[in-house]
């Protein structure tokens, strides 16, 4: 594990302090669990932009995103944003979604 400093406004600190209070965190756990969080949006976001703009495949989105192919469908379909996949590729999805939930004889269906 890596140890870094960094230099907070008194407004923010006061305001990590309250927060840890009410989820009964300490601050560095706290700050720990806040930088997750946001961390795996900024990485959700940037990796929809980069899908949405042709720069990425859902696979490879998914993977960047460490996130089922699915999440990246479902949080496009949250933001109004088109699918942008070939019928093939939606099926495929399909079928992985299916046998990972266990449904693999109606995976094959499909």
């Amino acid at each position: 594990m890596t140890v870094i400093t960094i230099r907070l406004e008194d407004e923010l600190l006061d305001a990590l302090k309250k927060l840890a209070d009410l989820e009964h965190l300490d601050r560095t756990n706290l700050i720990k669990k806040l930088l997750r969080k946001i961390t795996k949006e900024e990485l959700l976001e940037n990796v929809l932009q980069l899908y949405t703009k042709g720069q990425a495949t859902l696979e490879q989105a998914s993977e960047l995103a460490k996130v089922p192919p699915w999440d990246i469908i479902d949080m496009m379909a949250l933001r109004g944003i088109q699918h942008k996949g070939s019928p093939e590729e939606l099926r495929a999805d399909a079928r992985r979604r299916l046998e990972e939930i266990g449904l693999k004889k109606l995976a094959d269906d499909i």
